[in-house]
């Protein structure tokens, strides 16, 4: 739902787009409620959006699956320097998840508060 296709000299990228906004009118695509109230961006960034799908708890995720590409891929920029730093930083943060959620230490949480970035604050308020 949250990228598209680009084509650039014979090579096929997918853009990041934004959720729902992107797709009203497309003929043919069934939007669901769940897209209707969590929107996506790219192929990373959004509740339970990995790998450019929906996943479920305990899904396998394709981690192989790169960033989407941004749109200033339109504008003549190298390919290879215009991932979305957007969808870069969502598929790290999944990532961290993923990595927390597996970890033999008994500290899930903790791990889960640095890779959502909400332990700096705290921190910062000693």
């Amino acid at each position: 739902m949250s990228t598209r296709d680009y084509k650039l000299n014979g090579v096929t990228y997918k853009i990041g787009v934004g959720g729902l906004a992107s797709w009203v009118g497309k003929e043919g695509k069934d939007i669901s409620t769940v897209d209707i109230i969590w929107p996506t961006y790219g192929k990373w960034a959004g509740p339970s959006w990995s790998g450019n799908s929906r996943v479920e708890e305990n899904s396998t995720i394709n981690w192989d699956d790169t960033p989407c590409m941004n749109g200033n891929i339109e504008k003549g920029i190298d390919p290879k320097n215009c991932y979305s730093l957007i969808d870069a930083a969502a598929k790290q943060h999944d990532w961290k998840y993923e990595l927390a959620e597996h970890n033999k230490n008994g500290n899930e949480a903790s791990l889960k508060l640095v890779a959502g970035g909400k332990i700096i604050p705290f921190l910062n308020q000693r």
